[in-house]
């Protein structure tokens, strides 16, 4: 995408998904998570399309239409999903806090 930052590990799992008779995946995937506050310059020759869109824009378009969504996607999403609504229920939690002193 054509940025860095610093990345937090969350998750690790694996996970096997068959396409067809002859290929399939068998992989042990890592999950990260990181925060970028600058401009996106993706480079055209890696990704053809991208948008910015809620977690639960994702989350609901995942359910509705998981045909469009890897096998490990599927799988690594709720656990960012839980990581990040973690991190905003601390957040606020904090602000909260500092708002009542």
């Amino acid at each position: 995408m054509g940025f860095t930052c610093p990345l937090q590990h969350i998750s690790s799992f694996h996970y096997k998904a068959d396409y067809d008779k002859e290929f399939g995946e068998n992989e042990i995937d890592h999950v990260f998570v990181g925060q970028f506050d600058g401009v996106i310059k993706p480079n055209k020759d890696e990704i053809d399309d991208w948008r910015f869109i809620s977690i639960e824009e994702l989350s609901d378009d995942v359910h509705k239409h998981p045909q469009k969504f890897t096998p490990w996607f599927k799988k690594a999403l709720p656990k960012v999903v839980k990581f990040v609504t973690s991190r905003l229920q601390e957040v606020a939690k904090t602000k909260n806090q500092h708002t009542h002193r």
